[in-house]
């Protein structure tokens, strides 16, 4: 059963061609579709801010709070902390049936960013992929770049991370070791 208020914040972009018009819903943002538990069926996740921020953090305030919701009743939401985020489908790393789900945030000082990888199982989200950190330099990561980051060739899941030994900062392949 679909939660009403999470169907207003569906985005849902149209693409028109000479003769059919196909619907095509984002990978990247802060609500993405997918089989997050392997059954067949779309679900879709949402980053929620669930607190507001309450003066600086760095100077005794609060920072904001968010957690990822979910359109299905049997996906409990979980808490991701704070500052600006992006959720990614990334599909099926683990062979398991069902679409996992990265959560990208920014710092809440800094410029260094995190991903996490959730995967769906027994009824729970655990963490898949440790965090993978990375300096933004402060620049906006877009969408199609962030969905790159972590992939899969053939039953092995990589990550791109940013080589320290490199001056011009290129990005070098990863293998990711996947959490049991």
């Amino acid at each position: 059963m679909t939660r009403p208020y999470f169907q207003k914040n569906l985005v849902v972009i149209f693409l028109l061609t000479s003769t059919t018009l196909f619907a095509q819903t984002p990978t990247v943002g802060n609500s993405i579709q997918a089989d997050f538990d392997g059954d067949g069926k779309t679900e879709f996740a949402f980053a929620v801010k669930v607190k507001e921020q309450v003066g600086n953090p760095m100077e005794d305030g609060t920072p904001a709070e968010y957690s990822v919701n979910f359109s299905s009743e049997k996906m409990k939401s979980f808490p991701i902390g704070c500052c600006e985020t992006r959720l990614i489908n990334e599909g099926d790393l683990n062979n398991d049936g069902s679409d996992e789900l990265t959560v990208f945030q920014l710092p809440m000082n800094g410029t260094t960013c995190s991903l996490i990888t959730y995967a769906f199982s027994n009824g729970k989200w655990r963490v898949l992929i440790n965090p993978i950190l990375f300096a933004s330099g402060g620049d906006y990561m877009e969408d199609d770049i962030l969905q790159k980051r972590i992939f899969k060739e053939g039953n092995i899941v990589y990550y791109l991370a940013v080589d320290p030994n490199d001056v011009k900062s290129r990005l070098v392949k990863r293998k990711a070791i996947l959490l049991n």
